[in-house]
Formats: C-alpha cells, sequence, structure tokens
C-alpha cells in the first residue's frame, strides 16, 4: 500500500524522484542534496511546498539581501532601469545596485564577471574595441547571466560591434545607454545674484530697518543741533549687513568654482565596458569590479567616508567563493570611484560612469538646493516673532508722549537687543550658518 505523503514535506526542487519509503534527510530546516550534487553554495536556498507550491528564498549569508531582490530598483531611481531600445543585458540602475551599495548579492545575481562580460558585449582581457560604434542584434538578461548559455568570444563578436562610419560616433549605443563620463554642466550663478541671495534672510532684513532708522534719526538730530555723531550706529550696521552679504556670497561664489574645477578633472573618454589599470597613487574614476589584482588597497573615504583601508578581491576569486559557500561580507571586488589605490596592481571592469557612478550622484547631490537646517528653520521663527513684537510696538507709538526722535530710539534699541538675543541663544550661529550655506 502506498504511503500518503505529508503536505509539509518539502524537497529540494527539481529533485530527483525518491522512492515513496525514503525521506529527504534534513539539517538545520535544509533540505541536504545528493552526492551529486554536493556542492552547498550560499546562494539562496530555494524550497517549495508540495500543498501550495509556493518558492520561499532566504538572506544570503554574505550580503543583506536576497540574490532574487538585490536587483529590485529604488523608489527614487525607478527611470534608471528603463531604458529603451537596450542592446545590452543591463541598464544601468542595475550595475549600479553592485556599488550603492556593494552588494555581493546583486554581483551574483548578474552572472559574476562572465555574466558583466557578456551582458556589457565587451572582452575582460582586451577590453572594448576602438573600432566600435553602432551595436548591431541584443543580448537578454537570461543569456548574459545563464551558466549553462555560455558564449564563446567569437560569437559574441558578431553580434558586439560594428565598425564606426563617418556619420556614426565611436561608442554611440554605449554612450546613449549608459552616458559618458562626465556630469551635466549646471549655469553658473552670477556674483550678483549670489549676493542678493545672501542679503534675502530675515535677520539681515531686520538689520537693514534698524539700520535705517538709526540713520535716518542720527542724520535728523545732528542737522537739528545734536552732538554730531548719531549717525554713527546706523552707519556700523549698514558696514556690518554689507559684511556679511560679501562674504556669504564669496563662499557660495567659490564653492561654484570648485565644483567646475572637479568636473574638469573627470576622465572623459572612459565608457562603460571598458578595462582600466591600476597602480598605486591612482584615482579610481568610475565604478567597477576588480578582474586580477595584487595586494590592491584602496583609501575610498572621500566618496564612503571609511578610513579604513580596503583589501580587494578579484571578481573570480569572489564567485569561487560565492559558489562554494565560503563567501563573507568582508568580501570586497568592488572599485568605487572617488576612490585612491594605495598598494598593488591591477585591472577593473568599468560598470557605471558619469551621474550613474558613487562619485558621480555625490557630486550631483551638490548641485540640488538642500531644505533648510534645523539652525535655519529656528532662526526663522525668531525673526517672524520679532516681526510680530516690532509691528505691536509700532501700534503704540501714537500713544507715547515722548518726541518722534525718542520714539525711533526705542524702536531701533529693541530691535538690536532682540537681534542681539538670537545671536546669544544660539551659539555660533553665524560661522555654522556660513558652513552651512
Amino acid at each position: 500500500m502506498a504511503s500518503t505523503l505529508s503536505p509539509n514535506r518539502l524537497s529540494v526542487q527539481n529533485a530527483p524522484p525518491r522512492s515513496s519509503h525514503s525521506s529527504s534527510p534534513s539539517l538545520g530546516g535544509e533540505t541536504l542534496r545528493s552526492r551529486a550534487d554536493s556542492t552547498i553554495s550560499c546562494a539562496d536556498t530555494v524550497v517549495r511546498s508540495r500543498a501550495n507550491s509556493a518558492a520561499t528564498t532566504t538572506k544570503a549569508v554574505y550580503d543583506d539581501v536576497s540574490v532574487a531582490d538585490a536587483l529590485n530598483p529604488d523608489a527614487r531611481n525607478e527611470d534608471d532601469f528603463i531604458v529603451q531600445d537596450n542592446k545590452f543585458a543591463f541598464s544601468p540602475g542595475q550595475l549600479n545596485k553592485m556599488q550603492n551599495p556593494k552588494s555581493l548579492a546583486a554581483f551574483q545575481a548578474l552572472g559574476g564577471l562572465h555574466g558583466l562580460e557578456r551582458g556589457l558585449r565587451t572582452d575582460l582581457t582586451a577590453g572594448l574595441s576602438v573600432d566600435e560604434g553602432h551595436l548591431e542584434g541584443t543580448i537578454s538578461f537570461q543569456e548574459a547571466t545563464s551558466s549553462e548559455n555560455s558564449h564563446s568570444k567569437q560569437q559574441l563578436s558578431s553580434i558586439t560591434e560594428t565598425p564606426t562610419s563617418e556619420t556614426d560616433s565611436q561608442f554611440q549605443d554605449r554612450i546613449r545607454i549608459f552616458s559618458q563620463n562626465r556630469l551635466p554642466a549646471r549655469k553658473s550663478t552670477g556674483f550678483l545674484k549670489l549676493l542678493w541671495l545672501a542679503y534675502n534672510d530675515k535677520i539681515i532684513i531686520l538689520l537693514t530697518i534698524a539700520a535705517i532708522v538709526s540713520l535716518s534719526l542720527g542724520i535728523y538730530e545732528t542737522v537739528s543741533g545734536g552732538s554730531g555723531v548719531d549717525w554713527v550706529e546706523g552707519v556700523a550696521i549698514c558696514v556690518a549687513i554689507l559684511i556679511v552679504t560679501v562674504v556669504t556670497a564669496a563662499n557660495d561664489w567659490q564653492k561654484e568654482r570648485q565644483f567646475a574645477k572637479l568636473n574638469k578633472r573627470v576622465f572623459f573618454d572612459i565608457t562603460v565596458g571598458d578595462v582600466l589599470h591600476l597602480e598605486p597613487g591612482d584615482s579610481i574614476p568610475a565604478d567597477g569590479v576588480l578582474i586580477s589584482g595584487h595586494g590592491i588597497k584602496c583609501d575610498e573615504s572621500s566618496a564612503t567616508g571609511e578610513s579604513d583601508q580596503m583589501k580587494k578581491t578579484d571578481g573570480y576569486e569572489a564567485w569561487r567563493q560565492i559558489t562554494n559557500g565560503t563567501a563573507t561580507k568582508k568580501l570586497d571586488p568592488f572599485m568605487i570611484s572617488g576612490g585612491k589605490v594605495l598598494e598593488g596592481v591591477g585591472t577593473f571592469l568599468v560598470t557605471s560612469v558619469g551621474r550613474y557612478s558613487t562619485y558621480g550622484r555625490i557630486l550631483l547631490s551638490l548641485q540640488e538646493n538642500n531644505d533648510p537646517t534645523p539652525l535655519q528653520v529656528k532662526l526663522g521663527k525668531l525673526a517672524n516673532w520679532i516681526g510680530w513684537l516690532g509691528s505691536g510696538f509700532i501700534a503704540q507709538l501714537p500713544d507715547n508722549p515722548g518726541s518722534p526722535a525718542h520714539k525711533g530710539k526705542e524702536f531701533v534699541d529693541i530691535l538690536i537687543v532682540a537681534v542681539t538675543v538670537i545671536v546669544v541663544a544660539i551659539p555660533g550661529e553665524l560661522s555654522v550658518s556660513s558652513m552651512l550655506q
């Protein structure tokens, strides 16, 4: 009589049929493989229930995400995953998932170095052909990442390159899809506009009002036979306002020039699929995966903030450890743009350039208008309160029996005291504001 199988019993997907009385040995909740397939991988273990035939995946021990989820697009970068008429197996967004942040699961999902070689239609030894122009044919994601569908170099060359003609530019399709290793040019802001933007601050406007009132009263009292120095206070406030606005505008203008210089330092003639050589002292111009190298250590503090020297492992060794189940989170075959080679020599495959690279994203974020900082929000609220209090004081001026000069002097004194309270209540406000701007 045939035995009845439990609906909760799990078996390895696509496993060979077994006899009804033989059960699958398990260890720690994972079904053991047969001796013919005894290599246990740290990749996602896929099991299927006979009751509902639903597949479940577990996270890889060398990454925080599973291989199945490693290439899922982020909400803010969904457009990087959509490419019209893509001649390659991968989109810029999928390639960027390896470095942002570093992900061995994404490296495995893309098929390792061999998958990148096929998907990017390049050669890990010779790199790109200088005669490449418009590309003919396409290669799918499955064809590039499948270990069973390994293309020979002769097969790849038949679909990779078409010689450039007089009308075609070099690497036309490659640049169209993956962009160039340069950032979009930003129109520089003139110094006068920066000066106006620096002046449009509520505290500066309040000080301007105080300066006008104080200067007017000082001139009036001087003409009326006063001491002759009553106008000095108003002039001093005007000079302080001028110094603050000019210094702020000069700092912003200097940042504009520094950003333009950083953009000029980028190597423009690098594109995805290139193979670059590394030596000590080199600055890494683009993101990529190490192909081969000896004792390579990099300083990535400018891109990641990590002060430790990052030891690099070539992509072949990383793939071997992933398939053998010995990979850990410390395994690092990724080259980050903006880093610097401290030791060792080697070669790496370029996978992201320009605005898709790590360094490019950092520079682009500096171009965006930042939201007001908590300090700036607090200063704005205090300025609003001072404005309302000043309005209340002005409303009481008709009932004040003093002379017009006396009323104006009281108004200026109250306003200056209020601004002084702001500066005292927030220590270092001037220096912090200059640094944040």
